[in-house]
């Protein structure tokens, strides 16, 4: 009983549950088998990572190669890059690495040159990574206020380099417009519920050091909290700040007086 594998590799990865189910099977009483080199990789590798999306895939040399590239630039692990192959017309058989990649361009495209000794070809893909993405768990209608229920949170491929995540909850966000089941529930089709809508009267605040002023003022447009609002004050002077909460607006810095026609009309009848 004896099991020889015809093989240049020295070692394997793992043994995937195919390798396991052939070692079962081909190691009887009286069995030799011979594995060739593609199946000896398809018996014992396991499993690959979902870091590819499509129908096809370039040799698996060269998609690390391209793959590790761009996480490199990047400054993420491999295993972070999903990437969607475009299969080429020519075929690229043998080549290991890219000479040089071009992009990326608009929705994460990219170019990958390849140029061995006597013979060149080019590899197009869009490369991206999977961002936790809120979705709506039905349609919604415009004004609908979302609720604990509307909400599933999952991993969605954005394409492109990453970006910062918007993670905050969208529990009490309204709906700007009809929203299908499966959409993703991202500003501006979906905002936070305003804490201050026009005509609402708000307390300008300014800080420095240990001085505070606060003025009285009326909110022109609207907006959540955290977000800027333009407010006029009672002496005509029109400033933007950022909501603290329905009823207190925080500027970032002093009032000016040149910010408007009626401020410098105030200015003007108070000798400023």
């Amino acid at each position: 009983m004896w099991l020889r594998i015809s093989s240049g590799r020295d070692s394997f990865p793992r043994l995937g549950w195919l390798g396991l189910a052939l070692v079962v099977v081909w190691a009887l009483p009286g069995t030799t088998q011979e594995l060739s080199e593609p199946q000896i990789a398809a018996a014992f590798e396991g499993p690959r990572p979902a870091l590819d999306v499509g129908d096809w895939t370039p040799p698996r040399e060269l998609a690390e190669s391209i793959r590790s590239a761009v996480a490199r630039g990047w400054t993420l692990d491999a295993d972070a890059v999903v990437i969607e192959w475009q299969e080429p017309d020519a075929s690229i058989e043998g080549f290991r690495e890219p000479s040089r990649l071009l992009g990326p361009g608009r929705g994460g495209s990219w170019i990958a040159l390849l140029i061995d000794d006597d013979r060149r070809a080019s590899l197009r893909f869009r490369a991206g990574i999977r961002v936790p993405t809120p979705l709506a768990t039905a349609d919604f209608p415009r004004a609908h206020t979302l609720g604990a229920f509307d909400i599933e949170w999952r991993d969605v491929v954005a394409w492109g380099a990453p970006e910062d995540v918007d993670t905050r909850s969208r529990e009490g966000w309204i709906t700007r417009r009809p929203i299908a089941a499966g959409e993703p529930l991202l500003p501006p089709l979906v905002s936070p519920r305003p804490a201050v809508t026009s005509g609402t009267n708000v307390t300008v605040r300014w800080s420095a050091g240990r001085v505070t002023v606060e003025l009285p003022g009326r909110v022109v447009g609207q907006a959540a909290r955290g977000e800027e609002v333009t407010v006029r004050l009672d002496t005509g002077l029109r400033v933007r700040g950022v909501v603290a909460d329905e009823h207190t607006v925080v500027l970032p810095e002093a009032p000016s007086r040149s910010t408007s026609r009626p401020a410098r009309r105030v200015a003007r009848q108070t000798g400023g």
